[in-house]
């Protein structure tokens, strides 16, 4: 009997360590490669835009890019049994962004902004330019410039949408990986800026890639 006490042992422990692990499922991925939109729409004020606008962007299809308050959206009609969920993507910020800075005439910066089923994970600032300093990690607080241009970037130095690597404001580029408190049977998310100034494609502008949700059970 005795040699039978570490089997069992052990079969309680794993029991026990697998009892509360976190349960993932896969409900959303694109990287936009075959050129599909997958159920992604895309609108402007005026409404809904027909093209779809994947593009290529240093030797990859991304989606964009985008300013001037385009909504990038798509809707996960049937969810898991979940309790959060993970959304991953990569961000590209090109060419002038600046920061905390605030147009003339304005009270706001320009904002980049994250929206699911009506909230705000991420309503932030970006700064492709040395000495204005931006809010990402963090969300935007007037007053606070908590971080430096390109601060917690994945790579710097990319070309810009309009303009050569070499130009020093090029592109830079975020891997956005966060966790977001969400039990709906449906979940909608939503990529969109908020630009003071009516701005064209090659001032300023942001496009997604590798755009991936999981439903997390957590036990």
């Amino acid at each position: 009997m005795q040699k039978l006490v570490f089997p069992i042992a052990a079969l309680l422990f794993l029991f026990s360590c697998t009892k509360n692990l976190t349960e993932r499922k896969p409900v959303y991925f694109n990287d936009f490669e075959s050129g599909n939109l997958l159920d992604i729409e895309i609108s402007d004020r005026s409404g809904r835009v027909s093209s779809n606008q994947i593009t290529t962007y240093n030797g990859n299809k991304v989606l964009g890019p985008f300013n001037n308050g385009k909504y990038v959206q798509f809707t996960i009609d049937t969810m898991p049994l979940h309790n959060r969920i993970k959304i991953e993507f990569d961000l590209y910020i090109h060419d002038n962004w600046t920061g905390n800075q605030i147009p003339p005439g304005h009270s706001l910066p320009d904002y980049w902004v994250l929206e699911v089923d009506g909230s705000y994970p991420i309503f932030t600032t970006f700064s492709n330019i040395a000495g204005l300093p931006q809010s990402f990690p963090l969300n935007y607080e007037a007053g606070v410039n908590p971080f430096p241009a390109k601060g917690n970037s994945w790579v710097i130095g990319l070309p810009g949408a309009c303009t050569p690597a070499a130009s020093g404001n090029g592109t830079t580029l975020y891997k956005v990986d966060l966790f977001h408190f969400h039990n709906f049977h449906r979940a909608r998310v939503s990529f969109t800026d908020q630009m003071r100034l009516e701005l064209p494609l090659c001032e300023k502008s942001w496009s997604i890639d590798n755009v991936r949700v999981t439903a997390m059970e957590f036990k």
